[in-house]
């Protein structure tokens, strides 16, 4: 898996900001901190200071502003005679251009803070990273947290190997994970479990992409039985 440690913490997530930027533009997230990598450079929020994250689109001023002034001054210069026709109609269209790009703005990756918010331009807004950005907000980041989110399904039989073995073993392609409780739908032969603290307790848990636009947990790490906690 990729980047599992960042500063000797556990990365819990990590989702790319742009699907065909691959490392350089990266959000990564461990239970302490939020680190956003654009181009190498990453920017580091503390977990405590972090309100929420979003998607936004943002309009942008500069080029609003530009083509505001330069059309209409154009289309003027045009119609009263001054300076080169042609010279003047193409300025009038790059005016038109830029006020309608600074219009349509750009997508960003929000993240808001105690202090302000912060922006980061990423074009457009993929499954994944609406996924990352639900997760973040609604588990990481809320008052119940993440604690009694993830759970495991296990069949009779490899519970009570895991038993004899005092350990479950994931495979090398992890296991999907079940995002709460209430969503657990268990057969007559299975039994369904909590993880118990799974990002204190270092267990590597990631966001994978399992199908066209779905998005789903698989943890990466053998887990004690002592960890678990049946429903």
């Amino acid at each position: 898996m990729e980047r599992q440690q960042y500063n000797n913490e556990s990365v819990i997530s990590y989702c790319h900001l742009r699907p065909e930027g691959g490392n350089k533009y990266i959000c990564l997230l461990t239970n302490k901190t939020l680190i956003v990598g654009i181009k190498g450079k990453d920017t580091i929020f503390p977990l405590a200071d972090v309100n929420r994250v979003a998607i936004k689109r943002k309009v942008l001023l500069f080029h609003s502003i530009v083509g505001g002034i330069l059309m209409p001054f154009c289309l003027l210069g045009v119609f009263s005679g001054m300076g080169d026709l042609w010279i003047m109609m193409s300025l009038a269209f790059g005016g038109l251009m830029l006020l309608y790009y600074g219009l349509a703005g750009t997508v960003t990756f929000c993240v808001n803070t105690n202090l302000k918010e912060y922006d980061f331009f990423i074009h457009m807004a993929h499954p994944g990273l609406i996924h990352f950005s639900k997760f973040v907000n609604e588990v990481v980041l809320s008052e119940h947290g993440y604690e009694n989110y993830f759970c495991l399904v296990l069949s009779n039989e490899e519970w009570s190997m895991a038993i004899d073995s005092k350990i479950v073993v994931i495979p090398k392609e992890g296991r999907v994970l079940v995002e709460g409780p209430d969503k657990l739908a268990l057969g007559e032969e299975e039994k369904g479990f909590i993880l118990d603290k799974p990002l204190e307790n270092g267990m590597n848990i990631q966001y994978v992409k399992e199908g066209e636009g779905v998005i789903v947990p698989r943890i990466f790490t053998d887990i004690p039985i002592s960890l678990l906690r049946e429903v």
